[in-house]
């Protein structure tokens, strides 16, 4: 049975289920040596003071922005999916969402001004 506290990508190779404080899959190969699920403490408060010592230090934090780009991209993807009703098919090798054009559509928007010149 699904769980409702959770969100589950499922891949060519298996299956991904993440939740607060916790991640599982099949197979367990997929999300062997991650760090722990709760590495940042709730809510991210331990993040946050990783992302400033780093800034005050001049070292790279534990998130890397790429990571953060990815966990971003997520939560679009799911709105996304949520918004339409459907399965949303990602690409990652064109960064977009392939078979379903009212959906790759929602992945950009017009932007307003002033913002709009940097588009």
């Amino acid at each position: 049975a699904e769980k409702s506290d959770s969100t589950k990508f499922t891949g060519t190779e298996g299956w991904v289920r993440i939740r607060r404080g916790g991640i599982e899959a099949e197979p367990a190969s997929l999300v062997a040596g991650l760090p722990p699920a709760d590495r940042f403490g709730v809510f991210g408060a331990k993040h946050t003071r990783n992302f400033l010592d780093a800034i005050r230090k001049k070292t790279a934090p534990e998130s890397p922005i790429d990571a953060a780009i990815r966990t971003d991209l997520i939560s679009h993807l799911s709105n996304i999916a949520v918004r339409t009703g459907r399965k949303i098919k990602w690409d990652p090798a064109k960064e977009t969402i392939v078979g379903d054009a009212e959906a790759a559509k929602m992945m950009n928007r017009t932007m307003r001004k002033p913002w709009d010149k940097f588009a």
